[in-house]
């Protein structure tokens, strides 16, 4: 998958975050963006989100275990 096929809903944006038990705020750290950017990703609930904080998002999905299929399931 090239990191133009990403993507990724605001609420598997938010299951990443909190299947790694962090804040909006250490979460946001670790990517190197404001917390309001994750409140904002989060927000869109359902929408296809993509764009270079989600190919980030998805590639430490992937190395922490968390995708279960190259859509980019969260796996539950």
């Amino acid at each position: 998958m090239t990191g133009s096929e990403v993507s990724m809903t605001g609420k598997q944006v938010k299951a990443v975050r909190t299947a790694l038990g962090e804040s909006q705020a250490k979460f946001a750290a670790r990517l190197a963006v404001s917390q309001p950017v994750i409140h904002r990703l989060e927000k869109r609930g359902g929408e296809v989100l993509r764009g270079p904080e989600i190919i980030l998002i998805h590639q430490i999905a992937v190395e922490h275990g968390l995708i279960r299929d190259p859509a980019g399931a969260v796996a539950a």
